[in-house]
């Protein structure tokens, strides 16, 4: 039986609907071996017992997943509370939880116990059963919802906790281009056996991952520097979507390739326009045609 071929699955990224039951690692674990390459990661943890999107990518699309840490995530959470609630009870708490707020990781976090601040963008009440509350959240990266949930319990007096939680959007991504892990595998077996039309519609390229951020495209000359380490300077910028200092720049080349990621760096003569973090092309590909010290 053939191989799948490369391009379907090299630095490619997948957006997996994740079943309540294993860890968020599992997934990536077989989502690595279905596809057989080197590396997959995920770009943000769901619980056991937590649904939904888990983006998946493989080789250098593992990297670029880092960048979904500057984006927000969306979750539909089923709270239930100590007695009954109803939204007149909640609303006026709500308005203490929109905007910045501190939390405090759970003892089980894989992170230090310290107090951290997260902005809490959307929280809406979808319907209320007596004890139980339908919330529409969306929040940064690394916000604990089953602690957003206790901590509005508590501001309410009545106390709270959660009782289901599915993340509906990571980033860019959403439920609705998630794929479970047996449609991916039927994909897989179908482009083993010559028709990979359904694996490619399923999968998304590496740039996927930047359509939020700003970008910029560099000249030919700026491309290979960047390739051998180089920061981005002002001179090397071809065209640029509006940025200010600390914003998660991409990099494309002028065919709309992107070929790194980094951060905006204030603009002064002389000095860098981009702080290069991560390179997603290969050196070796690129010719050196920039002279040392210009």
């Amino acid at each position: 039986m053939a191989e799948i071929p490369e391009e379907y699955v090299k630095n490619r990224i997948f957006v997996i609907d994740k079943p309540c039951g294993p860890t968020s690692h599992q997934v990536a674990s077989w989502v690595k071996n279905m596809l057989k390459v080197k590396i997959a990661g995920h770009g943000g943890t769901l619980d056991p017992g937590v649904s939904g999107v888990l983006v998946i990518g493989t080789d250098k699309a593992a990297q670029a997943l880092h960048y979904l840490l500057y984006d927000t995530k969306e979750y539909i959470v089923a709270a239930k509370f100590h007695s009954n609630v109803t939204r007149e009870d909640l609303e006026p708490v709500l308005t203490n939880f929109r905007g910045d707020i501190y939390q405090l990781p759970p003892i089980r976090a894989a992170v230090k116990r310290a107090l951290r601040i997260r902005r809490i963008h959307k929280l809406e009440i979808l319907d209320i059963s007596d004890r139980f509350v339908l919330f529409d959240v969306v929040s940064d990266a690394g916000t604990y919802i089953r602690t957003l949930v206790r901590d509005i319990g508590d501001a309410t007096g009545i106390g709270a906790h959660m009782e289901d939680l599915r993340r509906i959007r990571t980033g860019p991504f959403t439920e609705k281009e998630a794929v479970n892990l047996y449609t991916l595998k039927d994909s897989i077996q179908f482009c083993m056996e010559g028709d990979c039309s359904m694996l490619s519609k399923i999968s998304r390229s590496l740039d996927s991952v930047f359509t939020t951020f700003p970008s910029v495209v560099v000249r030919e000359k700026a491309e290979s520097a960047i390739a051998y380490g180089a920061n981005l300077y002002r001179g090397g910028i071809y065209s640029s979507d509006p940025f200010n200092p600390g914003d998660i720049v991409s990099i494309h080349n002028k065919s709309g390739v992107v070929i790194a990621a980094g951060k905006a760096l204030k603009v002064e003569n002389n000095k860098p326009v981009v702080d290069i973090e991560i390179v997603f092309v290969d050196s070796k590909k690129y010719k050196k045609i920039w002279k040392t010290g210009q």
